[in-house]
């Protein structure tokens, strides 16, 4: 009988996500889907600063995630050709900010994040010169989809998400980008 150790589950189960889900961005792009109406019909690259919201921690959303925060920016620099800054809620729903003209900063960009726990179980049976020994291990995985969608700061209305959310930050970021530019053609 072939006997598993927990760990030996755990990096079965990884291996099998990993590689039943190797995505690249091109063939994420191949199926993604650009509804211009989801952006705003007004909106001018050249003449609107976009505001992007920082990224918060999944667990504390309340808090800015760094990390992911700095990936986005570092994604925005590469493929975003018009001018954007990355800001707080609290900047984009407070007009008495640095960001308080609309004229300039009318849009803002606000994430969505969405969870699914994946959960398997699985019954290992050890069989032993004292006899037979079960357990069941069951690992969970959580994965994270993020989606976009622009926000009017001088009406309070928001757009729907792009449609294209991703469990990976550059698939979800090149998507939004792409709207836009097919939108602003």
């Amino acid at each position: 009988m072939y006997k598993l150790s927990g760990f030996r589950i755990v990096l079965s189960i990884v291996l099998v996500t990993f590689f039943s889900s190797c995505w690249t961005t091109s063939k994420f792009m191949a199926r993604a889907s650009f509804d211009t109406s989801k952006v705003p019909p007004d909106f001018n690259p050249s003449k609107h600063i976009l505001l992007f919201a920082e990224m918060p921690r999944l667990n504390n959303p309340k808090e800015r995630n760094s990390s992911i925060t700095n990936k986005m920016d570092k994604i925005l620099k590469e493929k975003y050709p018009y001018k954007y800054e990355i800001v707080s809620l609290q900047d984009i729903f407070e007009n008495k900010t640095k960001y308080g003209d609309t004229s300039v900063y009318k849009y803002a960009v606000l994430n969505s994040l969405s969870s699914i726990t994946h959960t398997t179980t699985t019954t290992v049976t050890r069989t032993n010169n004292t006899g037979n020994n079960s357990w069941s291990v069951s690992p969970s995985a959580r994965t994270t989809y993020i989606d976009y969608g622009f926000y009017d700061r001088t009406s309070g209305v928001r757009y729907p998400n792009s449609g294209n959310s991703a469990p990976k930050l550059d698939y979800a970021v090149t998507a939004f980008i792409e709207l836009i530019k097919r939108a602003k053609k």
